[in-house]
């Protein structure tokens, strides 16, 4: 079988690290944080539940990580079939016109949000929160200056329309640029980047480039190097004869210590333990994939993993829109519920309708050339 039909299915993998990025961001946007939670409903049943939920949806940056290297992996094969002319065609078309689209509604539902429909969150009410205080600075820097620097994913203050998720495309572009590199000499770069990820444990540049470096080159190419292991005989033993419960047990625990070191700001190690999440993910669901294939939710899985660029894009502003309507009808500016919970389907939803409106019509586009 063709090894892009075998790994079909992992693009699901995507789809559900989308969806925590979304509770990730929905928490911080539509809930106070777990600190002044702490303080506001202290020794409750529902404070227990509530805060454990927030453990759990504590891995925004980590599955951000998960994405680096299922980047590194599905862009090696990308890679290797077409010829680096079209390779990058496909990665522009792929990448920058749904980028392009979200920039500009992004834009437009932040103006929105401030002028119309809650004039008072221009003023923060407490100049010390993010969520007061940067969406304004980032209404400030609706610029032409600041426009054209978001098509090389840079920014002034803020990210253009303040999506703040754009971040990870600047690190995606560089791997771009220096995958040819990477794919020459495969492990000799593995075992660079494993070093320069240590010293990162003690350095810590700003410098785009060097941060690529000393925090994530390592992750994308442990997805370029997953290929020249990932059919061994051992490897595949252990997935394919290990007990099912234990592998998604061992799973669990090892995500809930990730979000408990991101929780309390260990973030080198947790990135780490995101990466080697993401390469136990890959290997177990392409050993035993009748663990999704066959389960009633994988319809609903692989829809997600379609849309999971979308989402990444689009989730933070419609979360922004429903503070602004929130606030406008309640006058509270923090939020002591879990509200953020009802937040997510609203997200995937439009996420959905600019899937079909802008990413399908980019993927069209994109394979037009290969006729």
């Amino acid at each position: 079988m063709d090894l892009k039909k075998k790994i079909d299915h992992l693009h699901i993998i995507r789809g559900v690290a989308s969806l925590l990025v979304v509770f990730y961001h929905a928490r911080f946007i539509l809930w106070c944080g777990g600190k002044e939670y702490l303080l506001s409903n202290p020794g409750t049943a529902e404070k227990a539940i509530t805060f454990s939920l927030m453990t759990f949806f504590s891995s925004g940056e980590q599955m951000v990580i998960c994405f680096f290297v299922l980047s590194g992996f599905f862009l090696k094969i990308s890679y290797e079939k077409n010829k680096t002319g079209q390779f990058y065609y496909n990665r522009f078309i792929r990448i920058y016109l749904p980028y392009i689209a979200n920039s500009i509604l992004a834009c437009g539902i932040l103006y929105v949000c401030l002028i119309y429909i809650n004039t008072t969150l221009q003023v923060p009410f407490d100049p010390s929160k993010e969520i007061a205080r940067r969406p304004v600075a980032a209404f400030h820097h609706m610029t032409l200056t600041n426009f054209l620097k978001s098509m090389i994913f840079l920014r002034d203050k803020e990210y253009i329309g303040w999506n703040n998720q754009y971040w990870s495309l600047l690190y995606e572009g560089v791997f771009y640029l220096t995958i040819p590199l990477l794919m020459f000499r495969k492990k000799i770069v593995l075992m660079i980047s494993a070093l320069t990820y240590l010293a990162g444990f003690f350095y810590s540049p700003d410098l785009v480039i060097l941060k690529y470096v000393f925090n994530y080159l390592l992750f994308f190419q442990m997805g370029i190097y997953l290929h020249n292991f990932m059919d061994h005989s051992v490897i595949e033993r252990f997935f394919v004869k290990g007990k099912k419960w234990l592998l998604i047990g061992g799973l669990l625990v090892t995500y809930l210590i990730m979000c408990v070191l991101a929780i309390k700001k260990y973030t080198q190690v947790a990135n780490l333990l995101g990466g080697i999440l993401a390469i136990f993910v890959i290997l177990m669901l392409y050993h035993r994939s009748t663990m999704v294939v066959k389960s009633r939710f994988y319809k609903g899985l692989k829809k997600l993993g379609d849309i999971s660029f979308s989402l990444y894009l689009t989730h933070l502003m419609v979360l922004y829109l429903i503070y602004a309507v929130f606030t406008r009808m309640t006058g509270h500016y923090i939020i002591y519920k879990p509200f953020y919970v009802l937040a997510i389907p609203l997200a995937v939803a439009v996420s959905y309708i600019f899937y079909l409106l802008v990413e399908k019509q980019s993927l069209r586009l994109k394979n037009l050339r290969r006729r």
